[in-house]
C-alpha cells in the first residue's frame, strides 16, 4: 500500500473519547465498546478549540521594537445530542443511582454538585474522518494531553431543535504526555495532532 501523504484534511467530528491516562492516544483509538462503558461521548455533534493567546509589544524610540507572543491554554467545547450517565460518572467520579428493573428502570445523577468544581484533568481525544491530498482515507485526531473539565452545560430543550449537552473545559499546558511520561525536551505543550489509518 502507498504511504499516505502528509497533507491532510479533516471533516466533521465523529468521535470524542475520555482517557484514563493508562494508554497512548494511538492505543485508545483501537478500543471497542467505549460508548457503553462511558469512555466515549456518545452522539457528538461538534467540537471547538480556541487558543487563548497573548502578546506584548516592546516599545521605544517612538516605535514597536519587538513583540512577544505566548499561548495560555486552549478552550474546548464538545457538544453531544445525548446525555451519557456513564460518561457523566467518568467526569465527576460519582456514581449514577438506578432503581427498578426492565423498562421501569430509573437512572438518576445529581447535576452541578459542589464537588464538580475543579474536577481532575484527564486526556481527551477528538477524531474526525480525513483524507490526504491524494484522496487516501485516513483519520485525523487531536489529542489533548491535559483536559481540565468545567461544569457540564445544556442547550434547549427547544421546539424542533432538541436538547444538547456541552462538555466544556480547557487544555492546559503540561510537561507530561497522555500516559504521564515526561516529554524528553522538557518543554510544555497542550495537544498533539495525529494522522492515522481510518
Amino acid at each position: 500500500m502507498t504511504t499516505p501523504l502528509m497533507n491532510v484534511e479533516g471533516f466533521s467530528l465523529s468521535h470524542a473519547q475520555i482517557l484514563d491516562g493508562s494508554e497512548t492516544f494511538e492505543a485508545a483509538l483501537t478500543k471497542t465498546n467505549t460508548t457503553q462503558d462511558g469512555w466515549d461521548i456518545y452522539g457528538v455533534r461538534e467540537a471547538s478549540l480556541d487558543v487563548d493567546d497573548d502578546d506584548w509589544s516592546n516599545e521605544g524610540d517612538d516605535d514597536v521594537l519587538s513583540r512577544w507572543q505566548w499561548i495560555n491554554y486552549v478552550e474546548i467545547e464538545v457538544v453531544a445530542g445525548y446525555f451519557g450517565f456513564k460518561t457523566y460518572e467518568r467526569l465527576t467520579k460519582r456514581a449514577t443511582t438506578s432503581s427498578g428493573t426492565g423498562a421501569a428502570t430509573i437512572y438518576r445523577a445529581d447535576l452541578w454538585h459542589e464537588d464538580d468544581n475543579n474536577l481532575p484533568p484527564f486526556p481527551l481525544l477528538l477524531k474526525m474522518p480525513s483524507r490526504d491530498s491524494r484522496g487516501t482515507v485516513r483519520s485525523l485526531v487531536i489529542g489533548i494531553y491535559r483536559f481540565q473539565p468545567g461544569p457540564i452545560g445544556f442547550e434547549g430543550p427547544e421546539y424542533k431543535e432538541g436538547f444538547s449537552v456541552s462538555y466544556n473545559g480547557s487544555g492546559t499546558k503540561t510537561l507530561y504526555n497522555e500516559t504521564g511520561a515526561a516529554f524528553s525536551d522538557g518543554k510544555k505543550r497542550c495537544a498533539a495532532i495525529i494522522s492515522t489509518a481510518a
